[in-house]
């Protein structure tokens, strides 16, 4: 009753989404704008280019795959055991990274 004689309202400006399903259940005596559930994106700011491919890593990061790389190839020649399956690995290798079709019929 105090809130009747001073009277106070019960209602304020307030940023809410109105969603169909909100209408249903919620009478809003009066919305200025209807709000929409929207997702945004910041426009990028690098432009797009062939440079692209190898931008988004850092130097360290492509010093760190180079020594992998590396590795891996010795790892592999050491697991092979003789000198035609190092050949064939060693291609196979270099065939994935230039991203080249490697024939099936030299793997042994």
């Amino acid at each position: 009753m105090k809130r009747l004689r001073t009277r106070e309202a019960f209602l304020w400006p307030a940023n809410l989404p109105i969603l169909p399903h909100m209408l249903k259940v919620y009478d809003f005596s009066f919305f200025l704008e209807r709000s929409t559930l929207a997702f945004t994106m910041a426009k990028p700011s690098t432009k797009p280019s062939w440079e692209s491919l190898y931008r988004p890593l850092h130097i360290e990061v492509w010093g760190l795959i180079l020594p992998t790389v590396i590795v891996v190839f010795i790892v592999l020649m050491v697991v092979s055991g003789n000198s035609h399956q190092w050949y064939c690995c060693s291609t196979h290798i270099f065939c994935n990274l230039l991203f080249i079709v490697y024939p099936r019929y030299h793997i042994s």
